[in-house]
């Protein structure tokens, strides 16, 4: 039986999180209600990551995955001691029902308010928010968020690789689309012209 996870940070990015799970599969945007997004997850380099607190005036959108069991073990090993992983009631808008997930929320202790995160990992978010075609104001909200270059520059250069990669993907499915509606213009045409 699969479990769903709830991502809101950089796992959004479907190319982030199948490095770490290749099982995952997306199902679709999902909506966390009374929860706001904030970067102030202490992470082992020392920037600011993605955590959810409890907020009754906010919502936080992210993206809704189905994975084995042995799968979530894997991706408890990838994010590390400073998560705790909970479950929250997402609505997932593929398939209009509230459905029960897991999400990693940071350990007491392993928080700091003036963190912000690496220019990478904002991108790893925005992208991952652009790519679920989640709401725009959201995304701008996202965009808008301070962060700040990584000063290794060899951590940075792996991470703006996936973003490429993302990119170059994304890329390849647009113009796909774009041909395929060429092509059934001109079958349309070409139709009418007989008629």
């Amino acid at each position: 039986m699969p479990v769903y996870y709830f991502a809101y940070g950089s796992n959004m990015l479907p190319e982030r999180l199948r490095r770490r799970v290749p099982g995952a599969a997306l199902i679709g945007p999902a909506l966390l209600p009374h929860f706001r997004l904030v970067f102030h997850k202490r992470s082992r380099d020392g920037s600011g990551k993605c955590d959810i607190l409890p907020d009754s005036t906010a919502e936080v959108w992210g993206g809704l995955y189905a994975m084995a069991l042995r799968d979530r073990r894997a991706l408890d090993r990838a994010e590390g001691f400073g998560y705790l992983r909970q479950t929250v009631l997402v609505h997932s808008l593929a398939s209009a029902a509230v459905l029960e997930a897991f999400a990693y929320r940071a350990r007491p202790g392993a928080t700091d308010p003036d963190l912000q995160p690496y220019d990478w990992y904002h991108g790893l978010v925005v992208r991952g928010a652009e790519s679920l075609r989640l709401p725009p104001a959201y995304v701008r909200g996202l965009c808008a968020r301070p962060r700040y270059p990584d000063a290794n520059r060899a951590r940075a250069r792996r991470h703006w690789a996936i973003l490429r990669a993302a990119d170059r993907r994304r890329r390849h499915r647009q113009e796909g689309f774009y041909k395929m509606r060429k092509r059934e213009r001109r079958h349309a045409g070409g139709r009418a012209a007989r008629l």
